[in-house]
């Protein structure tokens, strides 16, 4: 694959992801962290950064802070209660995942990269980002622009495995990634055509948006090597 940007939260899946896509020597990896303006100590993203260089050396290139901060309280924090009264559930995490995706591909396609991977994982279908269905929906989102998705360690089935896994690897099996002040908000018993008319809604109405950041790079606010 070569050149690959990786969605990384400092979580045990997504630096998971990245000892995976790193088990090919041919692999380089560029870590896209996406601050929403709404987590509570960020730097700690960086501690397993250091430990993937130490690990990996020169094959993780460095780590990208992008911002967005402005996107989510427009797109989710003042749209919230209106999302809530017309779809009937809090899709909070789901419009800041759709963000994210944004942001990341929209890099992806400043820096000619053509591979986005992210830790979604199986073991947490229980949040709506993360059913089968929704990984669809981005998947197909991602290819609108060019970039192909994928999911390193979406076929994992429980958090041992995954621990386990990272132990292969001599990395640390302690989750360390920024708090999220809206954790825990998300509602998990909804119907996935109601995830799907929200998320195909989200993309008509940030159309205007996702070309800004196509054609920008204002939202690149620290690369770190």
């Amino acid at each position: 694959m070569g050149n690959i940007c990786v969605l990384y939260s400092g979580g045990l899946d997504s630096v998971l992801a990245c000892a995976k896509l790193l088990e090919d020597p041919i692999n380089r990896l560029t870590l896209l962290f996406v601050d929403t303006g709404y987590l509570w100590y960020t730097d700690l993203a960086k501690i397993q950064y250091q430990k993937l260089k130490e690990r990996f050396g020169e094959s993780v290139k460095k780590l990208v802070i992008l911002d967005i901060r402005r996107l989510t309280k427009e797109y989710v924090v003042e749209k919230l209660p209106s999302y809530i009264l017309e779809y009937k559930f809090n899709p909070v995490c789901l419009a800041c995942k759709f963000l994210m995706y944004s942001v990341a591909i929209a890099y992806c396609n400043k820096m000619n990269i053509r591979t986005l991977a992210d830790g979604v994982s199986r073991r947490q279908n229980e949040l709506p980002e993360q059913r089968s269905r929704i990984v669809k929906w981005f998947d197909t989102y991602a290819w609108k622009y060019g970039v192909k998705l994928i999911h390193p360690v979406y076929e994992f089935e429980n958090k041992n495995e995954v621990k386990y896994e990272l132990m292969k690897y001599d990395i640390p099996q302690k989750s360390v990634e920024p708090i999220c002040l809206f954790g825990n908000s998300f509602e998990t018993n909804v119907d996935e055509d109601k995830l799907i008319k929200f998320l195909d809604n989200m993309e008509s109405s940030f159309k205007e948006d996702m070309l800004k950041l196509l054609n920008s790079r204002w939202y690149i606010k620290k690369v770190i090597k």
